[in-house]
C-alpha cells in the first residue's frame, strides 16, 4: 500500500514541475489554468500503473504523462483546431494512454505478479497486447456512449456546439 501512495505522489509532483515548465515555455497566457489542468485531474498517468510500479518509476510516468498532455493540447489547438477549453481529452486520453502503456513496460513482478510483469523486468509482450486491447475497449466504449449522448442531445435540439 505504501508504494502505491508514493507512486502517485511522486508522479504528481514531477508532472506538476514538468507541466509548469512546459506551460511557461509555450507562453500560455493563463499559466495558472494550464498548471491547474493537470492538478485538477490529479494523477491520470500514474493511476493505471500505481499498484504495479516502483515509486521511483512514477517520476518518469508523471513526466511522460505531462509531455503527452502538452503535445495533445498543442495538436488540438494549433493543428486540428479542436476546442477543448478544459483540456479534459488531453488529460484523459494522452496521459491515460501513457499510464496504460507504461504499466506494460515497468510493472514490477513483486507488485504485479509474474503474469503481469513489465517488459523491462523480463515480462512478455503479451502484457503489452493486453494493455493495447484495454485501450481499444475503453476508447470504443467512450466513443459509443459519447456518440449516443451527442446524437440524443442533437435530436432534442439541446446540443449547442
Amino acid at each position: 500500500m505504501g508504494h502505491q501512495w508514493a507512486s502517485r505522489w511522486y508522479g504528481k509532483l514531477f508532472r506538476f514541475v514538468v507541466s509548469w515548465t512546459l506551460v511557461v515555455l509555450r507562453k500560455v497566457e493563463d499559466r495558472l489554468w494550464g498548471v491547474l489542468t493537470f492538478l485538477i485531474f490529479k494523477q491520470v498517468a500514474t493511476c493505471s500503473p500505481a499498484n504495479a510500479i516502483e515509486p521511483w518509476a512514477a517520476i518518469f510516468v508523471g513526466i511522460l504523462g505531462a509531455v503527452a498532455c502538452q503535445l495533445q493540447i498543442i495538436l488540438f489547438e494549433n493543428y486540428l483546431f479542436i476546442d477543448d477549453p478544459l483540456n479534459a481529452s488531453a488529460v484523459h486520453l494522452a496521459a491515460g494512454a501513457v499510464g496504460m502503456l507504461y504499466a506494460a513496460f515497468m510493472a514490477h513482478p513483486d507488485y504485479a505478479g509474474e503474469e503481469f510483469t513489465g517488459i523491462f523486468y523480463g515480462g512478455e509482450a503479451k502484457f503489452l497486447g493486453y494493455q493495447l486491447y484495454g485501450m481499444f475497449v475503453y476508447s470504443a466504449w467512450t466513443l459509443t456512449t459519447s456518440g449516443v449522448m451527442f446524437f440524443t442531445l442533437n435530436s432534442l435540439g439541446w446540443f449547442r456546439v
